[in-house]
């Protein structure tokens, strides 16, 4: 009976807790504006890095829910970065944001990483992106990491 109540406890306090996203942008601005617009939602708790290598160098295995990354970015891209990272937390979540999208040329030049993140349900975003889609998709990759709804406010 106990036993029963704590496990109920601890499932209604993971549900409840903010979801934490980490993200990666070279541009100070954009990775500013992530870590603002996501935090006002209500629905995250955001750290944020301006330098892939300094944000690999903290990232935790099972800390974040979810990564919102750059594509272009100067010493690692976002597609190096992202194979560093899921060798870290294979179940991680992903979100790419580029300027340039041309699926066409990174399924050419990333065959192996675009059957990946078609597999796991990662995402991949058009810059500039609005709030609501922001939020809309980082939720629908979370909802499909754990079956979990992501309530939006």
């Amino acid at each position: 009976m106990a036993k029963d109540r704590i496990e109920t406890e601890a499932i209604t306090a993971n549900k409840n807790r903010k979801k934490r996203i980490l993200t990666i942008d070279d541009d100070k601005d954009t990775s500013s504006s992530l870590k603002i617009v996501l935090e006002q939602s209500g629905l995250f708790e955001v750290d944020s890095f301006d330098d892939p290598t300094q944000a690999l160098a903290s990232f935790r295995s099972n800390g974040y829910d979810a990564v919102i990354l750059d594509v272009k970015m100067p010493d690692m891209d976002g597609f190096e970065l992202y194979k560093k990272i899921k060798i870290l937390d294979e179940k991680i979540k992903v979100c790419f944001l580029t300027s340039v999208y041309d699926f066409d040329h990174y399924r050419t030049m990333y065959p192996d990483i675009m059957h990946t993140i078609e597999k796991n349900e990662d995402c991949i975003i058009d810059k500039p992106v609005g709030t609501e889609q922001l939020i809309k998709e980082i939720s629908k990759i979370l909802r499909s990491q754990k079956g979990e709804i992501i309530q939006e406010k």
